[in-house]
């Protein structure tokens, strides 16, 4: 479906923008939600996102089959938040529970977006590639504050082994570590036209999660790569030998960031983290 904007009477077609093009966008902005912090004017993009996908959709278009499994959970999990909204509301009262109202339902419409717009596997790969680019593009703001200093308009930073821990784009600083697991994996089984392209991505996530100084970013890594060794479509022989090649790259990198005393404390934090003296 095609959206027209007719000017006047003249009936030329000025934009011809498709519903798909206005979803990504609409993605995007999600995901870079922390741009309200800028300017709060950037809350009114996703809900002009949303009016425009949910104008042009037809009530037949978000007809969904009762039976659908998809169809039921997402009622499963209304009905759960709703509950916790309401024991919120009891607990903690309506002005920080207005926030979480507000927070909550910015972002739980684009599931009926993606029911609508994401049916073929060409835009599940565009939209996961699209995800992959947020992530490794918001992981990049924590080696960008190492000489820029702490974002301002960022949440704010904290200390950990002696070190701070910035803030990154999509929020608090325990944020990376957690979003860039879901990025990891997505950008390790995620086929790429060049290579090069997937090699950034993940070299990214790997150093915006190695910055965070949490330990679920390194709990997430090592899960990544185990979930990878499993579901990567080559002979065992190979996957024993990639594995043991990805060790011993590890090991000679690390061994080379303790020798710099600029990278020392980041290397004994992650060491310490596992249990390494």
């Amino acid at each position: 479906m095609k959206l027209h904007l007719i000017v006047g009477n003249s009936g030329v077609d000025i934009y011809n923008i498709k519903k798909i093009n206005i979803f990504y966008f609409l993605f995007l902005s999600l995901c870079f939600h922390n741009f309200y912090r800028v300017s709060f004017v950037y809350v009114l993009l996703p809900i002009i996102c949303y009016f425009l996908i949910f104008y042009y959709t037809s009530w037949k278009e978000l007809r969904v089959p009762n039976k659908n499994i998809l169809f039921i959970l997402y009622l499963f999990i209304l009905f759960i938040s709703l509950y916790i909204l309401f024991i919120s509301f009891i607990s903690v009262g309506p002005k920080y529970t207005a926030v979480g109202i507000a927070r909550y339902f910015y972002v739980l419409p684009i599931t009926l977006a993606v029911y609508t717009i994401i049916n073929s596997e060409e835009k599940i790969q565009k939209l996961l590639q699209l995800f992959i680019f947020c992530i490794a593009v918001g992981a990049l703001t924590l080696p960008l504050q190492l000489f820029t200093g702490p974002i301002s308009w960022f949440s704010d930073s904290s200390m950990r082994a002696g070190l701070i821990r910035y803030s990154s784009l999509f929020g608090n600083v325990s944020s990376m570590g957690i979003v860039g697991g879901i990025g990891l994996i997505s950008a390790l089984l995620m086929n790429y036209e060049k290579r090069r392209n997937k090699i950034f991505m993940i070299v990214s996530i790997l150093v915006g999660m190695g910055m965070s100084l949490q330990r679920a970013g390194i709990a997430n890594i090592i899960l990544c790569l185990i979930v990878y060794g499993i579901y990567v479509n080559i002979r065992l022989s190979k996957k024993i030998l990639y594995t043991s090649l990805a060790l011993s790259f590890i090991l000679l990198i690390g061994y080379g960031l303790l020798q710099i005393e600029a990278t020392q404390i980041y290397m004994s934090f992650f060491l310490t983290s596992i249990g390494v003296d």
